[in-house]
Order: structure tokens, then C-alpha cells, then sequence
């Protein structure tokens, strides 16, 4: 320990070849420091620390909207684990996490995307050999959580949006979000050159996303990079267009896509003329739909609609099934009652 020229002390310190020089204002000052620095080297950083350093190198490869539900799981992270060093965390500490958020009664999906970042930094720790120590390696997703509820368009929603394809000045976004399935920024980035009339397909390679105005970026998962078919109701809709004219834009020109704003007050406007309630997303609800309908497969509706897994289709046919068993009852219900009234 000895004090410098410019009135800072330092301590010059050597381990496993790895030399570390830690200054301070005080004698007093230096001797924490050096505690602290002794201390880190036995049980590693701050998990707080760890985690940051995670979120800057992962967060850019991550879109825009996927991000949401990591900041709400990367804040409750750091709630619970924040101050903690990282070779002090122990399954138990990230087994009171997941405990708590199913007493608190999240859904299935908040949970798993829970799970999922703490498994990314902890996997980042063990990468930069941070640590040694993988709490996250045997917790799984619990059994029996709620589900996010998955709501589909209202059938006189639907019928009103046919209808009114070529009367209403908004009618062909809606028309086309329910029959090609398209997330809200799928459908924005559509451009002339992304439509096949000649084969009827509709390739799927980018997405709208609004961070501080519309932004170009790829779909929102590598599933999302697709093609989808253009079916003949829709493909007699479509007008001309030039390569990189949008499909959708609020100019003349169609050269530039939607801002944030105007497309959700155009929507507004829609549901307002037409008196409906559904939102875009019901209406991709409302195209899974569609092709359980006309009998394909789980499997072949995934690379239409452009899931990640298997899971997330079979998960909307699930529901779809369940719903239509629901409405059958009440179908046969209605008839007993009346026909039994009768007698």
C-alpha cells in the first residue's frame, strides 16, 4: 500500500497472474475496497452487474415488441436478485421467484419468458466465466398456470369486414389482415415486391416497428420469415403496385409506411363506422380460424401463420376445438329446452 503523488492510495494486487491495481482517498477507503475486491473474488459480481452487462450484449438482437416481455422479467430479476452476488444465488432464490409469480397468479407465458431470461444471464455468466454456479439448470415452467386468453373475432365482426371491403376506405386492412394472417407490422412492411400474382404467394421478410417512428426489421421470430399463400378473394382486392410502393400507407404515393399513431386512430376510425370491437391481432386469431376450418394440420397451419413451435399452433387449435365444443352444447341445449317447453 503506499500513497501516490497525486494524494490517492493504492494497492497493487496479484492473482493467478492477473495483476490489479485499486485506488482510494483514504487509507480507510482503500482497506474497503480491497475487502470488497477480496470478497467479489470468492463469491463473483453483483447479480445486478452481471445482468446488465447481459441485457447490453443480448437486447440488440432482440425486435423491438419482443423486448416488452423481457424488461417486465429483467426489472423482476434484479428485484429479487439484484443485490445478491452471483455465486451466492442458489436454486431456492430463483424457485421463490417462480413461486411467487404463480401465487400472484401470472399467466403461463410471463412465467416461462421469467424463466427464460434468468436461464440467458445465468448462461452469460457461466460464458464469461463469471461462474461456476447454474441455480436456473433444472427449473421448468409449472403445471396447471392460467393462460393468456386468447380471444377470436366476433363472427358479425367478421361478416361486417367482408362486407365492407370495398366501401369503407380502411376495409382492404382489415379484409387482408384476416385472410393472410399477418401481424399488425407484417402487414405495414408489404411492399409490391413481395406480392406474387403469378404464383399467388405473399412473401413474409419484414416488420413494422415503431421506436421513435416506424422502423423496418426483420419478423418477429426466424418462423416469421415465411410465405403464405394469396388467396383468390384477397388477390381480386389487391391493386398494382410498383416494387416499393407500400400496400399500405397514409400517402398518395404509398412511399411511406404508417406512423404508429395514425394507423391505430385509422383503426379506431374503422371499428367506430363499422361498430365492431375486434383488434388486428383477433383477426390473425380469427385465420388460424380459418384453416382448422378447411382441415389443415396443426403442423401445416404453423408455417402459414409463422410460430415458433409447434406449441403455439396446437395451442390455438386447442381453443379453437374448445370453443366450438362450448357453442355446440349451447346449440344442443337450446334445441332440448325448446323442444322439451313444447311438450
Amino acid at each position: 500500500m503506499f500513497k501516490r503523488s497525486d494524494g490517492r492510495w493504492c494497492e497493487k494486487i496479484t492473482l493467478l497472474g492477473n495483476t490489479t491495481y485499486i485506488y482510494a482517498n483514504s487509507k480507510k477507503e482503500l482497506h474497503q475496497k480491497i475487502r470488497n475486491y477480496n470478497y467479489e473474488q470468492e463469491h463473483g459480481k453483483l447479480f445486478s452487474v452481471i445482468a446488465a452487462d447481459w441485457k447490453e450484449e443480448h437486447y440488440p438482437t432482440l425486435t423491438p415488441n419482443s423486448r416488452k416481455p423481457y424488461n417486465g422479467a429483467y426489472n423482476r430479476a434484479i428485484a429479487y436478485l439484484g443485490d445478491k452476488y452471483i455465486n451466492d444465488i442458489e436454486r431456492e432464490d430463483i424457485s421463490v421467484i417462480i413461486h411467487d409469480m404463480k401465487k400472484a397468479d401470472f399467466a403461463k407465458k410471463t412465467v416461462s419468458t421469467q424463466i427464460l431470461v434468468l436461464k440467458l444471464i445465468f448462461k452469460y455468466a457461466l460464458l464469461h466465466r463469471e461462474t461456476e454456479n447454474n441455480p436456473c439448470e433444472l427449473i421448468e415452467t409449472p403445471k396447471n398456470l392460467k393462460k393468456t386468453k386468447r380471444e377470436m373475432p366476433d363472427e358479425e365482426d367478421i361478416k361486417k369486414i367482408i362486407d365492407n371491403v370495398d366501401t369503407d376506405p380502411f376495409g382492404l386492412f382489415a379484409y387482408f389482415l384476416y385472410f393472410t394472417g399477418c401481424r399488425l407490422g407484417e402487414a405495414l412492411a408489404i411492399r409490391g415486391e413481395d406480392i406474387n400474382f403469378k404464383d399467388n404467394r405473399i412473401q413474409i421478410s419484414k416488420s413494422i416497428y415503431f421506436l421513435n417512428g416506424p422502423q423496418i426489421g426483420d419478423p418477429k421470430t426466424e418462423a416469421g420469415n415465411r410465405e403464405i399463400p394469396l388467396l383468390d378473394c384477397l388477390k381480386q382486392k389487391l391493386p398494382k403496385l410498383n416494387k416499393k410502393q407500400y400496400l399500405f400507407s397514409h400517402l398518395d404515393d404509398r412511399s411511406k409506411p404508417f406512423t404508429q399513431k395514425r394507423i391505430f386512430t385509422q383503426w379506431k376510425k374503422y371499428q367506430e363506422r363499422l361498430g365492431i370491437t375486434c383488434t388486428p391481432h383477433q383477426l390473425r386469431h380469427g385465420f388460424a380460424t380459418l384453416l382448422f376450418e378447411a382441415g389443415l394440420s396443426a403442423k401445416d397451419a404453423q408455417p402459414i401463420l409463422g410460430h415458433a413451435t409447434l406449441e403455439m399452433t396446437a395451442d390455438i387449435y386447442t381453443h379453437i376445438t374448445k370453443r366450438r365444443s362450448n357453442e355446440n352444447a349451447d346449440k344442443l341445449n337450446n334445441f332440448i329446452n325448446q323442444s322439451v317447453s313444447k311438450v
